[in-house]
């Protein structure tokens, strides 16, 4: 009995991507980059690819292996389907989120929480 490919749907409505520091990433050199596009009702494949300052609106974005950037990028009432490796980790932050909203949290190089002027 082989196993087949399971794919998951998550539907996003309205997002902000938030501008990434250069030091915060090592992600390699893409092939392909856009800027300032606007996808609309198309299939997107994120993985191998930059997007800088994108929209995203009633798209499919796809995510396999999670190799792409997204530099403040807008998504608005677009579908998310993960596959592969981005898969597991949808299942693992499904685990963690439950029916809670999920909290990203960011961290400077020294594994402080970011930004350090919003503490009282």
């Amino acid at each position: 009995m082989g196993t087949r490919p399971v794919t998951v749907h998550y539907t996003l409505f309205t997002a902000r991507i938030p501008a990434v520091a250069e030091s915060q990433t090592a992600m390699p050199n893409y092939n392909i980059t856009f800027k300032n596009k606007t996808f609309t009702s198309e299939k997107v494949e994120l993985d191998g690819k930059q997007f800088e300052n994108c929209d995203f609106r009633d798209c499919l974005v796809i995510l396999e292996k999670g190799e792409t950037r997204l530099t403040s990028c807008r998504v608005d009432h677009c579908k998310l389907l993960l596959k592969g490796n981005a898969y597991t980790i949808g299942q693992i932050l499904t685990l963690f989120a439950q029916d809670r909203p999920l909290k990203v949290a960011e961290f400077d190089e020294t594994g402080s929480f970011f930004p350090e002027a919003q503490k009282p």
